[in-house]
């Protein structure tokens, strides 16, 4: 499992258009690739106009797959997107080396 972070900065006064054109790309995305495993998307306390996207993926090549093919996200969705941001976003891919989800479960030891 990969976990891919994008940050935004969002112009001031759009963070509702951004957000919600975010919600409507993640679920074309969610439905139309089956690695895609979720994604979360938060907005710094320190500059509200700053957020960050967590998504989760099977593989580094699954989602460099979903990157290179046609994109799923209507040009509509990604055009509100892009008009509601400073620039295009950035990315960082990380390995996932633990996830503790549930409160219950336990650590490794």
């Amino acid at each position: 499992m990969i976990r891919v972070v994008y940050r935004w900065t969002v112009h001031p006064g759009q963070a509702e258009a951004f957000v919600a054109a975010w919600w409507e790309a993640t679920r074309h995305i969610q439905k139309a690739w089956p690695d895609a495993r979720g994604s979360m998307l938060l907005k710094s306390e320190q500059d509200a106009n700053v957020f960050l996207a967590m998504a989760r993926w099977d593989s580094k090549e699954a989602w460099a797959a979903s990157r290179e093919a046609q994109s799923v996200v209507p040009a509509a969705v990604i055009e509100r997107m892009r008009a509601a941001t400073t620039g295009p976003a950035s990315y960082e891919i990380f390995d996932e080396v633990l996830d503790w989800a549930c409160s219950h479960t336990q650590a490794p030891d």
